[in-house]
């Protein structure tokens, strides 16, 4: 949906006459309303403005309705964006399939009424509200609201090929809370949920609003940063771990609570392309459990974890301390 929460309604029809009777139909109700005169005007409207429904006639010159809704459905840009079709030849069973086929969701026949026009238009726009909402929730974390691992992995694959192509760094941060199972054991798996929630409600406030964060499973956290050296890197985990380590909680017995961190932070190197984010997570990954192999409640940086350091996949095993 669009930034503003009034639904936009872009109108593409090469008779001005129906531009200027559907858009005051439109904005006497409320929405926002674009207007283009053409296909091609259509897709150059779409560079830079996203609506949440358009209404496309389909017989225009040079580029026809079916054509631009074609090449609306195979940009990944704009192919979520529902097309109405705007027909002077009412639903014919070639226009219909001809139209579905395209990627359309509705029809509207000229001449049209008020009544018609909108109530196909709010049933549309309805259910796209519904499946953004779905979406939404898709992509969250249920029990902290933060972005879960599946969301987290393609804003990574997003931001590294960003940083590939302007040649920038990008760096993480993975977090896992220290002794979290006793926390869980001693006050119960109630109280340790809020201790996720309050850890997750600081990285929200803490971190800048282009850096993503992520909980990534169980009591583990990640933080992305996008054009961000692994010194800052350090620097912002450093202040996240003093902020979570001076934070109090309740637990229900009336005791005050303080639950500590370890960070591992790594930054993308060069050569590393939007497919090599899973190795950029490994790397903060194992540095992390250097924080915790040195006494957990630290920051650890990546290059700075020696080379013959045991892997974490080998760690229980090995015998080395967990959370």
């Amino acid at each position: 949906m669009s930034a503003d929460t009034t639904p936009l309604v872009l109108v593409v029809d090469d008779d001005p006459t129906n531009v200027v009777l559907l858009s005051h139909i439109l904005k006497k109700s409320g929405y926002r309303v674009g207007q283009a005169n053409s296909g091609r005007a259509c897709l150059e409207y779409l560079q830079g403005n996203s609506p949440d429904l358009i209404v496309l006639d389909i017989r225009m010159p040079e580029m026809d309705g079916f054509e631009v809704c074609r090449r609306l459905k195979a940009n990944e840009k704009t192919a979520s964006i529902p097309v109405m079709f705007l027909t002077a030849e009412g639903r014919s069973d070639e226009n219909i399939e001809a139209g579905f086929g395209a990627g359309a969701i509705d029809f509207i026949t000229k001449p049209f009424s008020r009544v018609d026009v909108l109530a196909r238009i709010q049933l549309v726009l309805r259910q796209r509200a519904l499946q953004e909402s779905y979406k939404e929730l898709a992509h969250k974390d249920p029990l902290t609201g933060l972005n879960n691992r599946r969301r987290l992995y393609e804003r990574l694959t997003e931001i590294m090929s960003e940083a590939d192509r302007y040649e920038r760094v990008v760096s993480l941060a993975m977090i896992d809370l220290d002794w979290f199972k006793e926390v869980n054991d001693t006050h119960g798996h109630d109280f340790g949920d809020q201790v996720l929630i309050g850890f997750a409600q600081l990285l929200e406030t803490q971190c800048r609003l282009e850096d993503v964060t992520c909980r990534f499973g169980g009591e583990e956290f990640l933080v992305v940063m996008p054009n961000t050296s692994i010194e800052l890197a350090a620097s912002c985990a450093e202040r996240l771990r003093i902020a979570w380590e001076q934070t109090t909680l309740q637990s229900p017995q009336g005791d005050e609570i303080r639950v500590t961190a370890s960070f591992g932070v790594a930054c993308s190197l060069p050569g590393e392309s939007a497919t090599d984010g899973d190795n950029v997570v490994r790397r903060a990954d194992r540095a992390m459990y250097a924080a915790k192999n040195r006494g957990r409640n630290r920051v650890i940086r990546a290059d700075h974890v020696p080379a013959d350091f045991l892997d974490p996949s080998r760690s229980e095993e090995a015998g080395e301390p967990g959370s």
